[in-house]
């Protein structure tokens, strides 16, 4: 397996129950309420409170992987500002990896890893690398991650409805996600509220952050 560049490692056995049992896991508060207590501070506050979850996965429950990871040469990252999963999923929706078992097919060796250099070119029999290296391959998978959302928009409805969408997802300036149909659970009461208060006309100025 090529590398291209840095991931972030959680394993869904030890860090995903680390992170997500105080709200969101069998035997905890009812849905609603859980959504209630996770969208009651603002996401940027939230950056602060995985900065440190990260840390205590990386040094306790995931240690072991990881540091069998950086052994075989994978390259590791703790996401932005160390704030691990949550800020990759909200920001880039990638350059995250929830294992389920290949982290140790790569530690054990069944899975061999190349990195630290880039793709210059496909070969007859492979792949030839920037640094000089060549891999000989019979078949190339591509496990490049998501594109942008827009583009197969644009390619159905062409340039002119392309260049007029916006974002469709990351953090805006005031720090809220762009499009998520995920949380459409919690927010879609909030968003029928604002529609009816238009329509009765006692809907005020809506809030924006200072720029």
């Amino acid at each position: 397996m090529f590398q291209r560049s840095s991931t972030y490692i959680m394993t869904t056995k030890e860090g995903s129950p680390h992170l997500m049992k105080p709200l969101y896991w069998q035997g905890y508060p009812p849905t609603e309420y859980a959504d209630r207590i996770a969208n009651a501070t603002p996401i940027y506050f939230n950056k602060l409170i995985a900065q440190r979850q990260t840390a205590e996965i990386a040094g306790e429950t995931e240690k072991t992987v990881l540091d069998g990871l950086k052994k075989v040469g994978y390259i590791i990252t703790m996401g932005d500002d160390g704030s691990g999963f949550l800020f990759l999923a909200l920001k880039r929706a990638g350059e995250y990896y929830l294992d389920v078992g290949a982290c140790q097919l790569i530690i054990d060796g069944t899975i061999k890893i190349k990195g630290n250099t880039q793709i210059e070119r496909f070969t007859k029999t492979g792949l030839k690398f920037t640094d000089g290296s060549e891999l000989q391959a019979n078949v190339i998978l591509y496990a490049t991650g998501f594109g942008d959302i827009r583009d197969p928009i644009r390619k159905i409805r062409g340039d002119e409805v392309g260049d007029k969408l916006p974002q469709i997802w990351g953090l805006n300036d005031e720090g809220e996600l762009r499009g998520n149909l995920t949380w459409s659970r919690f927010f879609s009461k909030h968003v029928a509220l604002q529609i009816k208060a238009k329509q009765v006309g006692v809907f005020g100025e809506r809030y924006s952050a200072p720029r």
